[in-house]
């Protein structure tokens, strides 16, 4: 028999979006600030994130994380280094992004546009 132990990482206010595979990096957002934690750590990321969602950030195979960055007028996808620098917008204007879709193969990525009236209030 194996006894295992959880620890909570951060208290009520947190999100979860996404963990590595390597299991070293956990992106959690509070509100539109977006963080990257490996379980002791908090380091921004992103203040203009899109917390609307049920899943706005994930991280790809080689650390860099794509996130739907809140916008005015209509939200966007950026792909940005671990660190948070080197962003670099990936959907066209006018896309109003509002969830990411990682696949199961780990290298394709699915998106849904729409509009978010309140949080996880989406259409």
């Amino acid at each position: 028999m194996t006894t295992e132990t959880v620890n909570q990482l951060l208290g009520p206010g947190w999100d979860f979006q996404d963990v590595s595979d390597l299991r070293k990096t956990i992106l959690v957002n509070q509100g539109a600030s977006l963080y990257e934690t490996d379980g002791e750590n908090l380091t921004l990321i992103a203040s203009d994130f899109f917390p609307l969602g049920n899943t706005g950030a994930v991280v790809l195979e080689n650390g860099d994380i794509l996130y739907i960055r809140k916008q005015t007028g209509t939200n966007e996808i950026v792909r940005t280094l671990p660190d948070g620098t080197g962003l670099t917008v990936v959907s066209q204007t006018g896309d109003a992004p509002i969830e990411l879709y990682p696949s199961s193969d780990g290298v394709h990525l699915a998106w849904e546009s729409g509009i978010c009236s309140s949080y996880h209030q989406c259409e």
